[in-house]
């Protein structure tokens, strides 16, 4: 088994030089078999570009892009697209693509953790087609497993999310340059398969989404709805449980109020020395 974890970005070098480090620093400490790719979309920042340039020299795959000026939104569907399209064509069965967002903190260990329950799953025959890391809307019933709970969703959690391979050969041709092609269509064929959409209730997976104001979206959407608004990793109630270990998240906030999202990710990477 072998997963490969897609991230997307576009102008955001703080976010990402965080949340890619962190994640790639704690694949390198453990040898966990995990694969890392970043797809940038037409990044004007030479800053981004800077840790791009970084990233490769570590021996994460770098693939900048540069795709048609229409909706944000589609723009992040038809880099996804690139991303599956190039993991059926070079993975076989049993291994797993993660999708991220750049504003996505999460370490390996989770990773190789939440797909362990991908697998539990697969095997309870509880037709598991897609995994988030964190979902907090939509809960339609739940399901224990080993001291495990799982809510199965109907549809949520598109920053972070785990499909199998066998699943990408179906709902893969979904992504594409759309309004619903990022994730909305592809997460609802699930249906037509007669699979079902996953998050882990208890406990919960260690992951942060630390987007939030203008700077959300990993292609730069205004932000028009109210959880966009704030650092929802500690103003939302159904947020307050979660944490990455090692991460002091009272700090970064903090840093994010008097900076901004993408400063403060910046500042927090350099003294991680990320």
């Amino acid at each position: 088994m072998l997963a490969q974890v897609n991230i997307t970005t576009h102008n955001r070098p703080g976010l990402l030089r965080l949340c890619a480090g962190w994640l790639y620093r704690s694949i390198r400490k453990q040898g966990l078999p995990i694969a890392m790719e970043v797809l940038d979309d037409e990044s004007s920042d030479s800053r981004t570009g800077d840790v791009l340039t970084v990233l490769e020299r570590q021996g994460v795959q770098v693939f900048r892009l540069k795709a048609d000026n229409i909706d944000p939104v589609a723009r992040l569907g038809w880099m996804r697209r690139q991303a599956v399209d190039r993991f059926l064509a070079n993975h076989k069965a049993g291994d797993f693509l993660v999708l991220l967002d750049d504003d996505v903190l999460t370490d390996g260990d989770t990773l190789a953790d939440s797909i362990a329950d991908y697998i539990l799953l697969q095997e309870a025959k509880a037709s598991p087609g897609s995994l988030t890391l964190f979902g907090w809307l939509t809960l339609l019933s739940e399901l224990e497993l080993e001291k495990r709970v799982f809510g199965k969703l109907r549809i949520t959690g598109d920053a972070h999310w785990i499909v199998d391979r066998e699943t990408l050969k179906f709902i893969g041709r979904f992504f594409g340059y759309h309004i619903g092609g990022f994730a909305d269509l592809p997460l609802l064929s699930l249906a037509k398969l007669g699979k079902f959409y996953y998050t882990r209730l208890v406990p919960l997976y260690n992951v942060q989404h630390l987007g939030f104001g203008s700077q959300t979206s990993a292609v730069g959407r205004p932000d028009t709805t109210e959880w966009t608004r704030r650092p929802y990793a500690i103003e939302r109630e159904s947020n307050r449980w979660l944490h990455v270990p090692g991460f002091d998240l009272h700090r970064y906030v903090d840093a994010a109020r008097l900076l901004g999202n993408d400063k403060a990710a910046w500042q927090y990477a350099e003294k991680e020395g990320l």
